[in-house]
């Protein structure tokens, strides 16, 4: 339920011609919550460490960038 929770929050669901349900997480939107909890955790953050963070914090594979939190 929590899985399927976080699929329909930042991901977009496809379904093939036999019915099953595949999900593709949207990156942008993961690197932006990523971002949101890090920033509302923290009282003072250096840009360039908070960009190292920020990246460590994404699953591999993703890449952070700042135009992301427009």
């Amino acid at each position: 339920e929590m899985i399927e929770h976080c699929l329909n929050c930042y991901g977009k669901q496809y379904t093939n011609e036999a019915g099953k349900v595949f999900y593709a997480l949207n990156e942008d939107e993961v690197c932006k919550s990523n971002a949101l909890m890090l920033l509302r955790n923290a009282v003072k953050f250096n840009l360039s460490e908070f960009e190292e963070v920020w990246q460590q914090s994404v699953p591999e594979g993703m890449s952070t960038r700042l135009d992301q939190l427009e």
